[in-house]
């Protein structure tokens, strides 16, 4: 190209971007290739962590079965204070499953009730008319 053509001088032939591009076009798989070799190679080398095997016969034996003892569930009612369901309770069920509802505040999975009676009941049977899903961020205990 001519010189007063106004093309930038690094779009020249035999500019520095040419020698770049050139110098890239080997050096990257290059690294590349040395990269994979050490990968190759990096399980053999020599290892400071410590490994070991565990050997079956050599382990303790517990003279009884593991056992869960005093399993609890644990949630919150409508003011936010905690209640626990022990494992005597869960014993008598054959299934646990937490449900969640949606939010009526936002849209999002709702694992909290809001209570809209004014009662002070801490037990109230009720429905929509006394409860409302709310996700945590929308949750205001009173």
């Amino acid at each position: 190209m001519p010189e007063g053509s106004g093309s930038p001088s690094w779009a020249r032939p035999g500019s520095s971007h040419d020698r770049l591009v050139r110098l890239l076009k080997f050096g990257l798989p290059a690294l590349g290739l040395i990269l994979l070799l050490l990968l190759a190679i990096a399980p053999f080398g020599k290892k400071s962590e410590v490994s070991f095997l565990l050997d079956k016969n050599k382990a303790d034996k517990a003279q009884e079965r593991m056992r869960v003892e005093s399993a609890r569930y644990t949630g919150s009612d409508d003011k936010g204070q905690p209640f626990e369901i022990t494992a005597k309770l869960l014993a008598l069920s054959e299934f646990v499953t937490k449900n969640l509802a949606i939010c009526v505040s936002c849209g999002n999975p709702a694992n909290k009730s809001q209570r809209l009676s004014t009662s002070r009941k801490r037990i109230e049977v009720g429905a929509s008319d006394k409860y409302e899903a709310r996700c945590r961020r929308c949750f205001k205990p009173e």
